[in-house]
């Protein structure tokens, strides 16, 4: 009998989700090097970098479908302090990614969404990640929270 309960004991263990906070719930297979800072990401999506700017600072990610845009730096947006949850906003949310505090937010434009996640590190400055008009909110927020700043 002991042996029973041990066992179901384990099997339960073992089915229990161990980790909840998963920003990969997907099980993304590709990672993007956008030189500072990485995403994962489904294996049909790939990374354009503008020749005009230096490499790494802004960009774009596509699957042909959906695009999330990067502005990475100092002039990407104010600072996360600036960012204030206001009658305009759909969602409004303080979040830790990948140890960067972040918020994320979705507002509407011309009736059209739009979900922006912006970022701030001290060591790394900032980043702002943003989707317009998407087709699938859940994906391009779960390859946002993949963000993780790479060292200088």
């Amino acid at each position: 009998m002991r042996t029973f309960i041990l066992l179901a004991i384990l099997v339960l263990i073992a089915s229990c989700d161990r980790d909840e906070t998963n920003n990969n719930p997907y099980n993304f297979t590709k990672t993007i090097d956008a030189t500072y800072f990485t995403l994962e990401t489904p294996e049909d999506w790939e990374l354009y970098l503008p020749d005009f700017i230096e490499h790494g600072f802004y960009g774009f990610l596509t699957n042909q479908t959906d695009s999330i845009f990067f502005d990475m730096g100092y002039y990407a947006y104010d600072g996360l302090h600036t960012i204030i949850a206001d009658e305009t906003m759909g969602r409004y949310e303080e979040v830790i990614v990948n140890n960067a505090q972040a918020k994320l937010v979705k507002k509407y434009y011309f009736d059209k969404p739009s979900l922006r996640l912006y970022l701030e590190s001290n060591e790394f400055g900032l980043n702002l990640l943003s989707t317009y008009n998407y087709n699938d909110e859940e994906l391009n927020e779960s390859i946002f929270k993949t963000h993780r700043f790479k060292n200088p």
